[in-house]
């Protein structure tokens, strides 16, 4: 098995730490959320919540997948990227329907995600051409 470039080394060990350091803070929040009134599927605050945290583990998953060496990497960051992507547009569509502004905030994970694809691609193209 050929070895990877440093930059996606770089790139693999930033997923998974990041996507750690996101779990370890949501999953307490939405704990504590839970005990006190429910998550809702339907507030805009718990959908983000739950968006923010698959997206937090498809990064912690996929870094390491990657890391091991998975042939298919590269699918697997597309297809993150694709539920990302349909999760943060269900919750523009919930805001939409009542009529509510979405804070750019709400879009940071699927910016995240589309980030962490793109210098995959990019780090990879880059390194077969040298």
């Amino acid at each position: 098995m050929k070895a990877s470039s440093l930059g996606l080394q770089i790139l693999w060990w930033a997923e998974i730490v990041v996507g750690a350091r996101a779990l370890l803070f949501l999953i307490p929040v939405m704990i504590s959320k839970w005990q006190l009134r429910g998550l809702s599927p339907y507030a805009l605050e718990d959908w983000f919540m739950w968006v923010a945290a698959f997206a937090s583990l498809f990064s912690f998953l996929i870094g390491i997948v990657s890391l091991l060496g998975h042939k298919l990497w590269r699918i697997f960051h597309a297809v993150a990227m694709l539920i990302v992507t349909l999760l943060t547009f269900g919750l523009w569509n919930m805001s939409t329907q009542r009529q509510v502004s979405l804070p750019p905030l709400y879009l940071l994970p699927a910016v995240w995600v589309l980030f962490l694809t793109a210098a995959a691609y990019l780090i990879k193209a880059k390194a077969q051409r040298a």
